[in-house]
């Protein structure tokens, strides 16, 4: 076998088993990703409150809901939307027993490789904690 023809081989190998990296001239990996992540927590506590959260991502045209998407042991801590999808977000979470807590200009942009995805940290206060002076 011609030994240049076997470098090529290598060469062409290599590439399609290079992971993504948006410095990378490697082959993108078969993955979409979230546009928007959201790590969920209380505020005066520091813990998980994914749980029984309900959330929104949206823009002018576009809106898709928040979905569990990651775990701290049992507690549900992430929360992910806009999957494969760039843009710029305004995100609402509403969970019983606190505020509303929104977020606007969140900006998902697009990579290489597909969507760079957005992550962000909400920190729920309870209702019945006094607002904070501005």
């Amino acid at each position: 076998m011609n030994r240049r023809f076997v470098a090529v081989v290598f060469g062409v190998l290599a590439a399609a088993l290079c992971s993504c990296d948006e410095n990378d001239v490697g082959v993108c990996p078969a993955v979409i990703n979230p546009g928007v992540e959201v790590e969920v927590r209380d505020a005066l506590t520091g813990l998980p409150a994914a749980s029984g959260a309900a959330g929104i991502v949206f823009d002018d045209s576009f809106s898709d809901s928040l979905r569990i998407s990651g775990y701290a042991g049992d507690d549900a801590l992430r929360m992910a939307a806009a999957w494969g999808r760039s843009g710029s977000y305004s995100v609402v979470i509403q969970k019983p027993g606190y505020r509303v807590w929104t977020d606007s200009h969140v900006v998902a942009a697009r990579g290489r490789c597909g969507v760079i995805t957005a992550r962000i940290k909400a920190r729920l206060v309870s209702d019945t904690e006094p607002v904070p002076n501005r």
